[in-house]
């Protein structure tokens, strides 16, 4: 979850020597905006909720956003990736004003879970001028990469009348900048992926084989629910998960935010692997036919190797 709060000090100007190339550093490029949003009202409010949203001068999260003035310090928001839908909550207090801007800092945390994989994060962290490598809800001094971002996005939303007396998380960059003009392609350019959301398929392991999935999921997402000799057993993502049944035991590893499943059972076992994944796109018939019996696949090649040799 993901929050706001106003009145943070203003911190030194960061360099921002990674600045990528995307970022048009003559003039204010506006990029055009998504009509994506929708905008589901929990409750009662007096305040063009949608009316701001379809306004927005940047890509807005394609899909339901479901808003509520509810106490969560000034704001708060969350991305659900299982139903792909969006949640935001502003205070119940809060003037016209400041609810527009909490809507559009909220919108960019939702933007950013549905539409950014890490190697966009990475890119806004760069065009930011946060060092690489701090988390993205993490913080190096007084700069968050997710927060930063959130704000750069409320700006990208409102254009150049954003309300400059409402920044928040000691945000220094200004509408015109580099920084925020870069976010707002980068924005343009992420809406236009398959959206992150949780991806699920299902594949047979033979006995005693090994399946390793070609894809890589964000770390702690992977879940795996097996189904062999008549049991069913969920392997949590916890790393090195076993389910046991009357005809041998099913071993699966999410460590290295692959599936990997061992199969110690006399019979077929079938599969069913869920999880985020790490880039887009990520097509289901793909994911399956990426799928390797590492077993089987080192018994070719060994056998191929062989052939040849006796050539």
């Amino acid at each position: 979850m993901s929050s706001f709060t106003e009145a943070f000090p203003r911190p030194t100007r960061l360099a921002f020597a990674a600045l990528v190339s995307l970022v048009v550093l003559a003039g204010c490029w506006i990029p055009k905006a998504s009509a994506g949003t929708k905008i589901q009202l929990t409750g009662s409010s007096s305040y063009p909720l949608q009316s701001w949203v379809n306004a927005a001068k940047a890509p807005t999260p394609t899909t339901t956003v479901k808003v509520a003035f509810q106490n969560c310090d000034v704001g708060c928001s969350s991305y659900n990736a299982i139903t792909g839908i969006g949640s935001i909550k502003i205070a119940k207090n809060a003037s016209e004003a400041l609810a527009e801007k909490v809507l559009y800092h909220e919108l960019g945390h939702v933007f950013a879970d549905r539409h950014m994989y890490a190697a966009d994060r990475a890119t806004a962290t760069a065009i930011l001028g946060i060092p690489a490598g701090t988390a993205w809800r993490g913080t190096y001094g007084n700069a968050s990469p997710s927060e930063w971002f959130a704000e750069a996005a409320a700006q990208c939303y409102k254009g150049p009348n954003y309300h400059q007396t409402l920044v928040a998380y000691g945000f220094p960059f200004k509408y015109g900048s580099a920084q925020v003009q870069g976010i707002c392609q980068l924005m343009a350019k992420a809406v236009k992926q398959t959206p992150r959301v949780m991806t699920s398929f299902s594949v047979n392991v033979p006995a005693s084989k090994k399946l390793e999935t070609a894809a890589t999921f964000e770390a702690g997402t992977i879940t795996a629910t097996i189904t062999v000799g008549g049991k069913t057993g969920k392997s949590q993502a916890s790393c090195t998960d076993q389910v046991k049944s009357n005809v041998g035991s099913i071993y699966v590893n999410t460590c290295n935010k692959k599936a990997v499943v061992f199969s110690h059972a006399s019979r077929q076992a079938s599969v069913v692997i869920q999880g985020v994944p790490v880039a887009a796109p990520l097509v289901k018939a793909t994911v399956l036919s990426a799928i390797v019996s590492s077993s089987t696949a080192k018994a070719k090649k060994k056998k191929k190797k062989k052939q040849k040799n006796r050539r």
